[in-house]
C-alpha cells in the first residue's frame, strides 16, 4: 500500500511539473475515429467497426508511457439500454509475456457523465480532461491494471457507457461489456487475441455495475460469449441507499452525473431534468458530471434534491426516475446482500461468494486494495483453470 501512494505521490509532481509542455490529446467530442458509421445498424453486434493504434501512448497519470509490446483501439457495435443500435471503444493492451489465450476485461469505475473520463481517452498521455489531477481515480485504478499486465494477461478495456457518457445506463454498460469481448476475439489477424481465449470480468465500484451486468446478461444477450469468472468489487445492490449515503457527502458528486449520465440515454430522465432542475443549480451539476471522484461538489454541503424544483410537490422526482431505472441487476440473481446495504465489500460472482456488506461509503474506496489481492488469486486459478482443461 505504502509503495503504491509512494508512485502516486512521484507520478503526481511529474504530471503537475510536465502539464504545462505536453499538448492536449484530441478529444473524443472532436475525434472523427469515435464517430458510429452509418452502417451500424446492418452488422451483427461485437462487429470491428474501426480500429487504429491509440494517438498517444498509454501512460500513467498522462505522462509516464507504459512499456507494452502493442496496443490497439477498437470501435466496434453494440447496443444500448433502449436496444437500439450505437457504437463504442474497446482499448486493447498487450504486455510482452503476454499469453493470447488469457484476457481479462478490465472495467474502469469510470462514475462520470463525461466522454473525457472514457478510458480510451483519459489513459493516454497528455489527455487531461480537467488538469492532470482531475482523473485520478481512473489513473490510480489503472496501477491495478497493470498487476495483470504484469502477468501475461491481454487486458481490454471498453468504454462501457457509450459514446453519450451514459452513467448508470447498465443494460448498455452490459451489451458494451460482452460486445468488446466479442470484438477483441474476433480481432485475431490485428491483435493476435486468441478467437477461443479465456475471458474473465473484472469490476470495482462503477465498474463492477457494468462487470455484473454482463454477467447477469450474457445467457440471453450474448450465449456464445464465455465467460471463466468474474471477480466484483464494491458492488451496489441499492441505489437509494447509495442516494442517502453519498448526500452532503465527499462523494454527492456522484448524484448529478449519475442523473446526468442516464439522461443522456433515457429522454424521460432528460426531460424530468430539464422540470426541475433549477436554473443556478445547472452549472453546479454540469461541473460534477465531470469527476464525480473529487471531493469539490457544491453538494457536499447542500443535498441535491435541494436543486430540484418545485419544492414541495416533487423535489425530488428525477432522483427517484434515476433509482428506478438503475436501482439493481436485471433479475437479482448475482448478488445476495443485505438491501440496506450501501456497497457489498468483496463480491465473486461464478467463483465465490458474497462476503461482509457495509454502509460506510469512505470505506468503499478503501476496500480496492485487499478486493484485488483477492480477485487477482481468484482469478489467476480461473484462468489456469480454463485453459488447463482446454489444452
Amino acid at each position: 500500500m505504502k509503495l503504491l501512494f509512494r508512485e502516486f505521490a512521484l507520478l503526481t509532481l511529474l504530471a503537475l511539473a510536465n502539464a504545462t509542455v505536453i499538448r492536449r490529446l484530441v478529444s473524443p467530442r472532436n475525434d472523427p475515429f469515435y464517430e458510429i458509421p452509418e452502417n451500424v445498424t446492418d452488422v451483427p453486434p461485437g462487429t470491428v467497426l474501426k480500429h487504429r493504434k491509440p494517438p498517444m501512448p498509454i501512460s500513467d497519470f498522462g505522462v509516464a508511457p507504459i512499456n507494452l509490446k502493442d496496443t490497439h483501439q477498437i470501435l466496434y457495435k453494440t447496443t444500448d439500454s433502449l436496444n437500439a443500435s450505437t457504437a463504442t471503444v474497446l482499448t486493447v493492451l498487450i504486455p510482452h509475456n503476454a499469453d493470447m489465450n488469457k484476457v481479462l476485461s478490465y472495467q474502469f469505475m469510470e462514475d462520470s457523465a463525461d466522454i473525457e473520463c472514457a478510458p480510451s481517452y483519459v489513459l493516454q498521455q497528455s489527455s487531461f480532461p480537467g488538469g492532470p489531477l482531475s482523473p485520478a481515480a481512473s489513473q490510480i485504478e489503472f496501477l491495478l491494471a497493470q498487476a495483470a499486465l504484469d502477468r501475461g494477461w491481454v487486458v481490454i478495456m471498453p468504454d462501457f457507457q457509450g459514446p453519450k457518457a451514459a452513467f448508470l445506463a447498465n443494460a448498455l454498460a452490459g451489451h458494451s461489456v460482452l460486445d468488446g469481448i466479442r470484438a477483441a476475439t474476433r480481432s485475431t489477424e490485428l491483435t493476435g487475441i486468441s478467437q477461443n481465449a479465456t475471458v474473465a470480468l473484472w469490476g470495482y465500484s462503477g465498474g463492477s455495475l457494468a462487470a455484473g451486468w454482463a454477467a447477469e446478461l450474457q445467457p440471453t444477450y450474448a450465449p456464445d460469449v464465455r465467460i471463466a469468472g468474474a471477480a466484483l468489487g464494491g458492488t451496489v445492490p441499492n441505489i437509494p441507499n447509495v442516494i442517502t449515503a453519498s448526500n452532503k457527502s465527499l462523494f454527492a458528486g456522484l448524484l448529478p452525473a449519475g442523473i446526468l449520465g442516464l439522461a443522456h440515454q433515457y429522454p424521460e430522465i432528460a426531460d424530468l431534468l430539464k422540470q426541475h432542475l433549477l436554473p443556478q443549480h445547472k452549472p453546479a451539476f454540469d461541473k460534477d458530471s465531470l469527476y464525480s471522484h473529487a471531493p469539490k461538489s457544491q453538494f457536499a454541503r447542500t443535498p441535491p434534491h435541494s436543486a430540484t424544483a418545485p419544492p414541495r410537490s416533487e423535489p425530488n422526482k428525477p432522483l427517484v426516475r434515476m433509482s428506478d431505472i438503475s436501482n439493481s441487476l436485471a433479475s437479482r440473481s448475482l448478488i445476495r446482500c443485505n438491501s440496506n446495504a450501501v456497497a457489498n465489500r468483496i463480491f465473486t460472482t461464478l467463483v465465490g461468494k458474497p462476503r461482509v456488506c457495509y454502509s460506510q461509503i469512505l470505506r468503499h474506496f478503501r476496500r480496492v486494495t485487499p478486493f484485488s489481492s483477492f480477485a487477482a488469486v481468484v482469478l489467476c486459478l480461473r484462468l489456469s483453470a480454463r485453459n488447463s482443461s482446454a489444452s
